[in-house]
């Protein structure tokens, strides 16, 4: 199943599962926090944001917090549907524990962001820029990379030419806006954590205190399959159009 066309709504949804290696001391979890059908100001400003979220969420939650052998954070794109994840595995900490740093994490970033100066701001939007550009140097480059979002659902292969063309608009209070809009106002997140066997066993009883203000619990994955999928690209793309 693809959670990434399922529309999460204004909701902050939590899935468990438990590892089936009893061996396994490892967790896992994943946060993802749906940003819906693509707007291309909300699209540039993630791109724009997705170096500096790597760079620092490792800092801050592997580094820092040694929460995991594996941390990663980026971009999600399926179908126009967009969105951002933080990833993280091992042992040092539950997904519980682990969702309370990522979103402690996200508050601290949201510092940093506060912070830019007009230098940094325009570093971020040169990055994507010179991204773009040396991905499509060559026809054959920009075959293979429409080719790509085709196959990841991207059916809209002026996305990069639209994407190109909004970087530089963006300001530092479109940034924050966005920011704090995704990450705080209007939430869509859903957290899938995966528990080890002897964790969850010794565990399972006090768990259910461990939910975050406003978060839900689904107990059972259905539950996940029978979220309402975002129509199809037809029925949208003219909002999409707009949104350049």
């Amino acid at each position: 199943m693809c959670i990434r066309d399922r529309y999460m709504g204004n909701r902050r949804l939590v899935y468990r599962a438990v590892s089936v290696n009893l061996d396994d001391s490892n967790h896992a979890i994943i946060n993802y926090y749906q940003t819906g059908v693509r707007n291309f100001t909300v699209f540039a400003c993630l791109q724009m944001m997705k170096p500096l979220l790597s760079e620092k969420s490792f800092a801050y939650l592997r580094t820092q917090k040694q929460l995991g052998y594996i941390v990663s954070s980026g971009i999600f794109s399926y179908n126009l549907i967009d969105g951002a994840f933080v990833l993280i595995e091992g042992s040092a900490a539950p997904p519980d524990q682990m969702n309370k740093d990522i979103e402690d994490f996200l508050t601290v970033f949201q510092t940093k962001l506060e912070n830019l100066d007009e230098k940094e701001l325009q570093h971020m939007k040169d990055a994507v820029i010179q991204t773009i550009e040396q991905n499509g140097k060559s026809n054959e480059q920009r075959t293979e990379r429409y080719w790509s979002d085709i196959l990841q659902g991207e059916i809209n292969v002026g996305t990069i030419d639209a994407l190109k063309a909004k970087v530089p608009t963006i300001t530092k209070q479109t940034l924050l806006q966005v920011y704090r809009q995704v990450f705080q106002q209007d939430v869509r997140k859903l957290s899938i954590q995966v528990f080890s066997q002897k964790y969850y066993i010794s565990n399972m009883k006090s768990l259910s205190d461990s939910l975050l203000p406003r978060e839900i619990l689904l107990t059972d994955f259905q539950q996940l399959n029978m979220l309402k999928r975002f129509p199809p690209y037809s029925e949208y793309i003219g909002d999409v159009s707009a949104s350049l």
